[in-house]
């Protein structure tokens, strides 16, 4: 078990030099086990043309690289910087997946994607883009991060195409697409479903018509995160197969808190204790032929949307509610219709609250058990964390480095990492995942 320090390597670290082939080369030079370490200081890489679209500068491969490989840094001294002038879509780190890779952990760094510095101001460029599984891969991919903040991406911060992927504690900042995108479907190695844990997706979006936390396919959990200031929340499309929110808050979304963008599919949505709050537009659009569950003594509740749109909930097509024993809010909203049932779907619904009195249209199909009054100052649910209370470093700096350990146990002596497998146990037993 070596730690390959990237300056011994020949990197500068003093954000003017080029540091990508002494990067690349730590990388390269590690065995299983290793470490690949990023003192303090800022990381300038740049690919070798910066007018090839999609290039990618420095890559991770299942194929040719070592299990149980860990790339870390001293938070949030450790930058990575996308370096001046490309003018096309470049992707910062990539992991390709290939047959399987095990154990790759990246922790305590940040990336800026720099991309006021760039020559196009929107595109796929990626912070850390983890795809190209093949089927063999199937059951040999576990990679985590842990302590990661990106910044300032002209693409999406975070995206993987397959499973197998967990975040923890990471956050997604002012990028131009979306902050967390996975797309499990289009590898078909959906399982274990992507995790995404304490999470913060903070203004992203910013091109418009892009989301905080993307699931464009597959599995996923969204536990104890929050979108904030994003265009538009999150959503789920028809090559989402299961979907489930625990303990979540979007909040202040210029458009709207869940789309479903596109009809066709059956997607299953988990919705457990969730707050949306604050959206442009509206609350939640569900569409298709998805069904969704809210679990069993929990809350949905949606508090202060649709300033811009006149309905706040909306079931359409042949979207269905199964949810005998959990509750819907609505308060302070402005919308002439609060919550809009269109469905030929089947809706079961234990208690809807709202605090105005307001619309509730609805055809035959939605059945609601018990209809009450909302207090106007109900707008938070306990448990639910705010936007100060998730995302990388929250708790500080690093302690101590992770050291590196040929299990992949990079970085057991952080708290958060205990916290994530409580909550995940949690979900396991809650949500059936």
């Amino acid at each position: 078990m070596t730690t390959h320090n990237v300056i011994d390597h020949g990197a500068a670290g003093d954000g003017q030099s080029d540091d990508t082939a002494a990067i690349q080369d730590a990388i390269d030079s590690a065995s299983r086990g290793d470490s690949v370490y990023f003192p303090a200081g800022e990381y300038r890489i740049a690919h070798e043309n910066k007018q090839r679209d999609n290039g990618q500068i420095l890559t991770i491969s299942g194929d040719s690289h070592p299990d149980n490989l860990t790339l870390y840094g001293d938070g949030r001294d450790s930058v990575i910087t996308l370096d001046d002038g490309h003018d096309s879509h470049m992707q910062m780190i990539r992991v390709v997946v290939g047959d399987g890779i095990e154990g790759l952990r990246f922790a305590d760094l940040v990336l800026d994607g720099n991309k006021h510095n760039q020559q196009v101001s929107d595109g796929v460029g990626h912070g850390i883009l983890i795809r190209d599984a093949t089927s063999a891969a199937a059951g040999s991919v576990d990679i985590r991060h842990e302590n990661i903040e990106i910044v300032d991406t002209i693409g999406t911060a975070f995206s993987t195409n397959n499973g197998g992927v967990v975040y923890e504690q990471c956050t997604a900042r002012d990028a131009e697409r979306h902050g967390f995108s996975p797309d499990n479907d289009s590898s078909g190695v959906e399982e274990p479903p992507t995790e995404i844990i304490r999470c913060l997706a903070a203004d992203c979006g910013q091109s418009g018509g892009y989301y905080g936390f993307d699931f464009s396919g597959g599995k996923g959990v969204l536990s104890e995160s929050v979108a904030v200031g994003c265009d538009n929340g999150t959503k789920v499309t028809p090559e989402t197969s299961e979907m489930a929110y625990h303990r979540v808050r979007i909040a202040e979304t210029v458009n709207t808190g869940f789309m479903r963008p596109d009809t066709g599919g059956d997607c299953l949505v988990l919705w457990d204790d969730v707050v949306i709050s604050d959206s442009g537009q509206l609350s939640i659009r569900a569409k298709a032929d998805d069904t969704h569950e809210i679990v069993d003594g929990s809350e949905l509740l949606c508090t202060g949307n649709s300033s811009n749109g006149n309905v706040d909930v909306w079931f359409d097509t042949g979207a269905s509610l199964d949810a005998p024993d959990g509750t819907l809010t609505i308060t302070d909203s402005t919308a002439s219709t609060l919550f809009q049932w269109d469905s030929t779907g089947t809706g079961n619904l234990g208690t809807y609250a709202d605090d105005s009195g307001g619309d509730v249209s609805a055809n035959s199909n939605l059945s609601i058990t018990t209809e009450s009054d909302a207090s106007s100052s109900h707008t938070d649910i306990e448990g639910v964390p705010t936007a100060d209370e998730v995302g990388a470093f929250v708790n500080g700096e690093p302690e101590t480095r992770p050291e590196p350990d040929p299990n992949g146990n990079a970085s057991s002596g952080r708290t958060f990492r205990d916290q994530s497998r409580a909550i995940r146990a949690q979900i396991a037993v809650t949500l059936g995942f």
